[in-house]
């Protein structure tokens, strides 16, 4: 591990090899609301009893996350992991919900979609969206795999990745 790179989650996506994270994903549903409660505070202020984009660029959220080149010269993480798969599932539950507002021609929207896709899953060589494709590689854990390609979970599944996801899906549509 000699080469440590303290890095944003937005720096770890735009990675062109992809990231590789463990399967002891260990997030609860408290945690999830904690980091959503943050985040909503985070983007958004009150201001004369409505909501307003906060545009404070120099806030910090969520704290460090630490990564490492490994041998496959992907980034694996030192510190930071819970949290950055967390957003990962926000951006994807995000993501889904958007699939059908993307198709009234908002140029902004579809460029926010395009880009969600692009971190999450990756380009092909002619430059579109491979969506059968995870640039993040988590051993030994289908749920999250299945979450990413299809943005669907199975009935059966009682991961904390699936739990996280469903109440993202659900904040993320109100």
């Amino acid at each position: 591990m000699t080469n440590m790179n303290k890095q944003t989650v937005y720096g770890i996506l735009n990675e062109p090899d992809g990231f590789s994270v463990s399967d002891n994903y260990t997030w609860t549903s408290t945690k999830c609301r904690i980091f959503w409660n943050e985040l909503v505070d985070f983007a958004f202020h009150k201001k004369s009893n409505c909501l307003e984009f906060n545009e404070l660029e120099n806030q910090f959220l969520a704290g460090a996350i630490m990564t490492f080149d490994n041998e496959d010269n992907l980034s694996q993480f030192i510190f930071g992991q819970d949290k950055f798969i967390t957003i990962i599932l926000l951006l994807k539950a995000l993501r889904e919900n958007l699939r059908f507002h993307e198709q009234q021609g908002d140029a902004k929207l579809k460029d926010l979609c395009f880009t969600i896709d692009r971190l999450v899953h990756g380009l092909n060589n002619c430059g579109f969206i491979n969506e059968n494709n995870s640039r993040i590689a988590m051993q030994g854990n289908q749920s999250f795999l299945n979450i990413l390609l299809t943005g669907k979970i199975s009935e059966d599944d009682k991961s904390k990745c699936a739990e996280t996801y469903l109440s993202f899906r659900t904040k993320s549509s109100d």
